[in-house]
């Protein structure tokens, strides 16, 4: 039996043999995709714990702790929506407008965020275009950098987000300015390479900049139909 089945797999045509060790090849990526988010989820968990644990520390300030423990819940979420539709764990929510999520997103935060955050109106070729891939994972992927983004900003500083298309994607952009200041980092040494590998992991790229006085994140997701893939290679490893 064992003959017959080698035998079969020696007669099948090259281009079948190609797809099926394709077709391995990306599952198995997206399980090494899945499991570097449950790590940094993981992270954020402890991270939750030790906040929990100050609210009752003497001379503790509250608001301070509840925006803490907040944001890191935002982010565990953020991730666990990317492992969703990496994974094909739930099916797929109806995709949605590019003027529909950026709406979302100026509603997700609160009044003093809300008023730093300057959201250019999408142009009208823009308004009605839809993401072709997982509606919450787009959403929270944008939420976890614009939310970065507020928050490197600082209270003095603003950030700036547009959305343009550009060659069957659609183009997220964010830039934050500080007046006088260099650019802190955008994001963790972690979700710096991680959400780059699950951007691409979508289909599409994100891509991080840092410069005098600002910085920038550009997230390109696919539109109109474009099929989401799993990258080729594996991105690099990051650090938890």
């Amino acid at each position: 039996m064992a003959e017959s089945n080698e035998g079969r797999a020696r007669d099948r045509p090259p281009g079948d043999r190609a797809r099926r060790a394709a077709r391995a090849g990306g599952a198995a990526r997206r399980r090494a995709l899945g499991l570097r988010l449950v790590h940094e989820i993981g992270n954020l968990l402890a991270a939750i714990r030790l906040e929990s644990h100050l609210i009752d520390a003497p001379g503790g300030e509250l608001r301070s702790t509840r925006e803490r423990l907040d944001a890191l819940a935002v982010d565990a979420g953020a991730l666990l929506a990317q492992i969703r539709s990496i994974l094909g764990g739930a099916a797929a929510k109806p995709r949605v407008s590019a003027e529909s999520i950026l709406a979302s997103l100026v509603g997700a935060f609160d009044e003093p965020m809300r008023a730093r955050l300057d959201v250019a109106a999408p142009a009208v070729q823009v308004a009605d275009a839809r993401l072709a891939v997982d509606a919450d994972a787009a959403y929270q992927l944008l939420l976890i950098l614009t939310r970065r983004a507020l928050e490197a900003a600082g209270e003095e500083g603003r950030v700036a987000l547009s959305v343009e298309p550009r060659r069957g994607q659609l183009v997220f952009e964010l830039a934050l300015r500080r007046a006088g200041q260099s650019a802190p980092t955008l994001l963790p040494p972690s979700l710096e390479v991680l959400l780059p590998a699950v951007a691409e992991a979508l289909g599409g790229q994100l891509v991080l900049r840092a410069g005098a006085g600002g910085g920038a994140a550009r997230l390109s997701l696919p539109r109109d139909g474009a099929r989401a893939r799993i990258p080729d290679s594996a991105p690099a490893s990051g650090g938890a």
